[in-house]
């Protein structure tokens, strides 16, 4: 408990705190220089524990019962009384303090009849006409307190609102970054169960009919679940993880048909070391298997492109399009799509393009 206070009050922002109240005396006493050295050094300690304390009371009273609080006019208006009222105050105390040297002075500087002038003798610092005119600068003192009193309480208030700020900016981000992740979770929930779905129903038909291709197609399908269970958990993982669970698709569904499927998947990966977000591009190969009627349809083809460097990332699809998907528009406005796009967004806000066409019937999506 005891490290915890020493560490509380030795913090960065005290510390700093410290520095400026300590440049502030600093060059009050420079200042005054003018004066006795003794002289100087007591008016700026007047000053300084005035300016603390004045401090200290807007931040620990007229900052969190007043302003905090939105009370604009009577955080003035008690404001403006206070550093009035502290203004007379210690000013009052530096007069008096002023007084007390310069009697003292007077004092110092009478001679009696006794007494023998040298002539190396120092005169008295304060002479008969300068002690008139340090008496008849009393309002000059006032006006000198009240800029150095209204100086510190504008500092307190631009301070609270900053801090305030800041702290408002923390939320946020932090509501941010939360919305963003339980977005991306709930997207990553849809696309998981959905692709499951699909691969335990071609699993079924697999082994009911007793197919050659089964135990391989348990296999691959064993591959993917691990990429999802561990893989999807990241939020990046590297882009050839990526490619392997894709093959790992293509063959699971090559595993589901008795006819060879035309599919083509060209990559070229210039570093191991590129980073993707997971699952990002399986819904659009996923797609063209729904919509392309490859396994279903003569001449029914997929063609992939994925071109990569360290710094961009280039992924292309073609496919053709089955006469009786057309009508319905699902691969367009789809769930997947939409969702993939959506994540995207969050992944990569403003730093990708993605372009979909179709013309006679083949489909075209570039990613870049």
């Amino acid at each position: 408990m005891e490290n915890r206070r020493v560490e509380f009050f030795w913090n960065r922002e005290s510390v700093v705190e410290i520095l400026i109240w300590v440049a502030v005396f600093l060059l009050l006493t420079v200042s005054s220089f003018p004066l006795d050295f003794y002289l100087s050094f007591s008016l700026s300690i007047v000053l300084l524990i005035g300016m603390v304390l004045l401090s200290l009371f807007n931040r620990k009273v007229t900052i969190p019962f007043f302003l905090s609080k939105e009370r604009f006019f009577w955080t003035v208006l008690f404001t403006v009384a206070i550093i009035v009222l502290m203004t007379f105050v210690f000013s009052f105390l530096e007069e008096r303090i002023l007084y007390y040297f310069i009697e003292n002075s007077r004092v110092a500087s009478e001679v009696s009849l006794l007494d023998i002038s040298l002539p190396e003798e120092k005169k008295p610092f304060f002479e008969e006409e300068s002690i008139e005119a340090l008496l008849g600068n009393s309002q000059t003192t006032k006006w000198k307190i009240l800029i150095l009193f209204l100086g510190v309480t504008l500092v307190n208030f631009l301070s609270f609102y900053r801090r305030r700020s800041l702290a408002a900016e923390q939320v946020r981000n932090s509501l941010l970054q939360e919305k963003m992740q339980m977005e991306l979770n709930f997207l990553r929930s849809q696309i998981n169960p959905h692709f499951l779905f699909n691969a335990m129903n071609n699993l079924y038909s697999l082994v009911y009919m007793k197919d050659k291709n089964a135990t391989d197609a348990i296999l691959s399908l064993s591959e993917m679940l691990r990429y999802v269970t561990n893989c999807s958990k990241n939020k990046e993982i590297s882009l050839e993880k990526e490619i392997v669970y894709l093959e790992n698709y293509i063959d699971f569904h090559r595993f589901s048909f008795e006819n060879p499927l035309n599919i083509t998947f060209e990559k070229q990966v210039g570093s191991e070391s590129i980073m993707i977000a997971p699952m990002l591009l399986q819904p659009f190969l996923e797609n063209s298997f729904k919509y392309s009627g490859v396994g279903r349809v003569d001449d029914a083809f997929i063609f992939l492109s994925l071109n990569a460097t360290q710094n961009q990332l280039h992924f292309y699809i073609e496919n053709t399009v089955c006469e009786k998907f057309r009508a319905k528009k699902e691969f367009s406005n789809g769930v997947g799509l939409q969702n993939v796009k959506h994540r995207l967004q969050l992944c990569y806000p403003n730093r990708y393009v993605l372009s979909v066409n179709e013309l006679n019937n083949i489909y075209q999506l570039d990613l870049v």
